[in-house]
């Protein structure tokens, strides 16, 4: 049981800390520069998504074509997901604007309501089950590695703690773009961000039998992750001008390119640090075990 109550409080610990540095931060930034800002993160999710989440649930032994179609599955649920919450929603009535067409869809010009008040339902609960699958799946790697001693727990809750504040950074950000006041929107991540605990819990009880539910896991979460971007968060940072200032939206592109850098200089590093750390605990836990064993197994000498 003590061992029980230190993955809790890691993981409880690590949340905190994240979800507290996060929004403090993104508070002083957003009042700045919102939509940059919204964009980094569109920059950070994706490729996290891209170049973490999917390849290691290939790796966890899932089969690539399989690993495909629930990411299908996944991003397909959302869409509905979102076209429900439309509905629910209604339809908004803000200021009509002419947007260029771009030349590859046939140029011109239509008419359409002003993208700030386009209706963002699906946009929090979407993005909200993204960071509960993802946190769930760090929660099971702390209980992994506490199951072996204390410091590696701690060491790997650390880095968990570390590699998530950027992207609790990016999640607390969309909710406020999305127009969700932002104490509740770091109250929202915070509650989602609580899944770690059951993955902790859940690790220490059956982490044999829940390993191969770690993968899929990941898949959805990568599939909210990218559709948050993809169709609800990029279509409106990439159409903020007016008709007369057509242009293209260099700022919002640098930094959606500023979040892929950062994913890939430093959030990368972390994530591989914190997954070797884990398997060298589980390698240690499997000499342990095994020696023993090994040990009696060997003939006597004559």
């Amino acid at each position: 049981m003590t061992t029980l109550f230190f993955i809790v409080l890691a993981n409880l610990l690590s949340r905190v800390l994240a979800v507290g540095l996060a929004a403090v931060l993104s508070f002083r930034i957003f009042s700045r520069c919102g939509n940059l800002v919204a964009a980094f993160a569109a920059g950070l999710l994706l490729t996290i998504a891209c170049t973490h989440l999917i390849p290691e649930a290939v790796e966890s032994g899932i089969d690539a074509h399989l690993a495909g179609g629930v990411l299908l599955g996944a991003f397909i649920f959302f869409l509905l997901l979102e076209c429900l919450f439309a509905g629910l929603g209604g339809h908004t009535h803000g200021n009509v604007k002419v947007r260029p067409v771009p030349v590859l869809l046939g140029g011109g010009s239509r008419v359409v309501r002003d993208a700030c008040c386009r209706s963002n339902g699906a946009q929090a609960p979407v993005l909200l089950a993204g960071t509960a699958c993802h946190s769930f799946v760090d929660g099971v790697l702390v209980a992994a590695a506490f199951s072996i001693d204390a410091v590696s727990g701690w060491i790997v809750a650390g880095a968990v703690m570390a590699h998530e504040l950027p992207q609790v950074i990016g999640q607390i950000v969309i909710l406020m773009h999305a127009g969700i006041e932002k104490r509740r929107a770091a109250l929202y991540v915070f509650i989602a961000s609580l899944a770690c605990v059951l993955g902790g819990i859940a690790g220490w009880a059956v982490l044999s039998v829940l390993s191969w539910l770690i993968g899929y896991a990941m898949l959805v979460s990568a599939a909210s992750f990218i559709f948050v971007v993809l169709a609800i968060l990029l279509p409106e940072l990439m159409h903020l001008n007016d008709a007369e200032e057509a242009k293209l939206p260099v700022g919002v592109l640098a930094a959606v390119l500023a979040g892929v850098a950062v994913s890939y200089l430093i959030l990368q590093p972390l994530h591989e640090e914190t997954h070797r750390l884990t398997e060298a605990s589980a390698v240690h836990e499997h000499v342990h075990t095994e020696c023993p064993a090994d040990q009696t197994a060997q003939p006597k000498p004559h």
